[in-house]
């Protein structure tokens, strides 16, 4: 029943927050609440895709969204075979050896392992959704069929937050262009000093 709240309140901020902030915020709380985890991420990729980012972050006694840092590339990392395979990954315990970069940060916050899936829309993977325990008990196929289900409705809004931003900016940009036109053409035509 708490799964499908989580669903239902995915398609509401869909619908009705175009803001990429405050969507991750609000689904990163949701996740960890419901899926019984003790951290939970979401990583987006730079515009090349070749490093992954983390964008929200949701664990015990903190809740944010990274500004900057906290990048990690795509070879080599457990998100980055995620993110080029498009297929989900679950781990009791992740191996230091094979993914030192990931390990280290979760050992640090008392992580063991967890499950990561890709967010996918329109055959395209947009990044991924990050989830840790600090028991080493893993992901059962029907949790990880509901966290699949539930990227797909968090790329749909991730996609279309992404796109009102860069309309927004494209919006701004064309304002500022319609005003330095105005201006170029006030003082090529000498307009301002007709009197009438």
């Amino acid at each position: 029943r708490d799964r499908l709240r989580l669903l239902l309140d995915v398609t509401n901020h869909l619908t009705s927050n175009l803001q990429l902030h405050d969507l991750l915020q609000a689904t990163v709380t949701g996740v960890r609440r419901v899926m019984q985890c003790d951290i939970v991420t979401v990583h987006l990729p730079n515009a090349e895709s070749t490093h992954l980012r983390a964008y929200g972050l949701d664990f015990p006694g903190s809740n944010w969204i990274v500004d900057d840092a906290l990048w990690e590339p795509v070879e080599g990392t457990l998100h980055g075979t995620v993110f080029r395979s498009a297929k989900p990954v679950v781990v009791a315990r992740i191996n230091a050896t094979q993914y030192p970069v990931e390990a280290e940060f979760l050992a640090s916050i008392g992580i063991s392992g967890g499950c990561i899936v890709p967010l996918i829309h329109r055959g395209r993977v947009l990044g991924n959704l990050g989830l840790g325990r600090r028991e080493e008990v893993a992901y059962t196929g029907e949790e990880v069929e509901f966290l699949m289900q539930f990227g797909t409705q968090l790329a749909i809004a991730i996609e279309n937050a992404l796109t009102y931003s860069h309309v927004a900016g494209l919006k701004d940009k064309l304002a500022q262009e319609k005003i330095y036109l105005e201006d170029e053409i006030r003082t090529e035509h000498n307009f301002e000093e007709i009197i009438g």
